[in-house]
């Protein structure tokens, strides 16, 4: 048991239970899907008694950067390059990709040498749970429902990404129907644990 790793997702590594249980009986631990919250990588070391090792990258690329320490740069793994494009968004080539040219993420960087921070996203996609959720689709649905005259979905400033909804009713209903009925028609396109 002690050469064993643990692999797991933000959504898993921030809801350990608290206790040193698995203290030492890991050798490592890696967390992929999104960026690790500094409290869930603080309570991952102090419940399993190291520091993750994140892996940074997407369905297209394949793994492109790791860190450890959630407040740290990410450096390219071996045999990736990465820059910076012109509107300031990571590119990636990477022998995962189809062919030899530059792969042109969604991902906002400053370079820092050749590390670099995520500054976030260029589009209107939000992980939430390593769940894409698009704002622009959310937008959709809710106008769709007619109860809505104008909406626009935010992603929230916190630790934590949490989604606002602005919108101008167009009929009267009291506050509570008026988010329940918008609760629901959310549900129809959004994965629950988002």
């Amino acid at each position: 048991v002690h050469d064993a790793v643990l692999v797991a997702s933000p959504a898993h590594l921030k809801r350990l239970p608290s206790g040193r249980a698995w203290a030492t009986k890991a050798r490592a631990v890696f967390s992929s899907g999104g960026p690790l919250s500094p409290d869930a990588s603080q309570l991952a070391h102090d419940v399993i008694g190291h520091t993750p090792i994140e892996v940074f990258g997407s369905s297209e690329t394949g793994g492109v950067a790791w860190r450890q320490g959630s407040t740290s740069p990410w450096a390219p793994l071996r045999g990736i390059s990465v820059r910076a494009s012109a509107e300031g968004t990571l590119e990636v080539k990477s022998p995962h990709l189809p062919d030899d040219g530059w792969f042109t993420t969604a991902d906002r960087v400053a370079f820092d040498g050749e590390n670099f921070r995520l500054l976030g996203r260029a589009d209107r996609i939000a992980k939430i749970e390593e769940k894409r959720v698009s704002l622009d689709l959310l937008e959709r649905t809710v106008l769709a429902t007619g109860l809505l005259k104008e909406a626009k979905v935010v992603v929230l400033p916190g630790a934590r990404v949490t989604l606002g909804l602005v919108g101008v009713p167009a009929k009267a209903l009291p506050r509570k129907d008026l988010i329940d009925q918008l609760k629901a028609a959310v549900h129809e396109v959004v994965e629950p644990v988002a």
